[in-house]
């Protein structure tokens, strides 16, 4: 269900399960958290990533690495998104690299992998890329 275009079907379901008082664990979350990501919806994913905490469960590196990657697409597709542009995008990514490490997680393979991405992309001014 989490195929891009099917986000809707997905925020659905997740809302029936709490409706019903079943517990979302955090692979729920992250499955979700990922697909905003991937539909370019991260102001969505950033909301349920804060939603998740309040409701007590725990960011793992599959977390921070979705929504890493998703502020990474962002400034590789110079979208604008939630009041800020691109070179924003990358210091939103950056952000939550330092709320990963802070919480005890270290970069991964995928994290670096995410980075390396953005440095060799041409669409990625000289400013962005300093700021790696």
């Amino acid at each position: 269900m989490c195929t891009l275009g099917k986000w809707q079907d997905a925020e659905d379901m997740l809302t029936q399960m709490l409706d019903k008082s079943t517990a979302a664990n955090v692979e729920t979350y992250n499955m979700l958290i990922h697909m905003y990501c991937k539909e370019g919806m991260v102001a969505q994913a950033r909301a349920l990533f804060e939603y998740m905490i309040d409701e007590g469960q725990v960011p793992d590196i599959i977390t921070y690495n979705a929504l890493i990657d998703g502020y990474c697409l962002l400034a590789q597709m110079g979208y604008f998104q939630m009041g800020f542009l691109h070179s924003n995008d990358v210091s939103k990514s950056l952000e939550f690299v330092s709320i990963m490490t802070n919480e005890g997680f270290t970069a991964d393979a995928q994290t670096t992998s995410l980075f390396v991405d953005l440095l060799i992309d041409p669409r990625v001014s000289k400013e962005n890329k300093a700021l790696l």
